[in-house]
């Protein structure tokens, strides 16, 4: 495919051969990019949720907490939505667990 990768520093440094995986880089690249804007985006809902000091109180916590997921929920297909909503939902329930 035309990529080797190297961690000799720690860092995973990919090395592009040829205009496909080239192609490929930009694209993943430019996906992670979207979705750091979108986690970014709703952790910033989220900490108004918890009534930060100096948090905006003109949006109620129900709907920022909504903007958030809404972000959120674009990155995922329905099952891994489930998944994770599986996966927290014994959190919440029992959160000393």
């Amino acid at each position: 495919m035309g990529l080797e990768a190297s961690m000799a520093d720690g860092n995973i440094t990919l090395y592009v051969t040829t205009q496909h995986a080239q192609e490929e880089l930009a694209r993943l690249l430019s996906e992670l990019a979207e979705l750091r804007e979108k986690v970014g985006l709703a952790y910033g809902y989220l900490w108004c949720v918890n009534n930060e000091p100096c948090a905006p109180d003109y949006m109620p916590p129900e709907r920022m907490a909504y903007e958030a997921r809404k972000l959120l929920r674009d990155t995922m297909t329905d099952e891994q939505r489930g998944a994770f909503i599986n996966r927290v939902l014994p959190l919440v329930r029992d959160p000393g667990a």
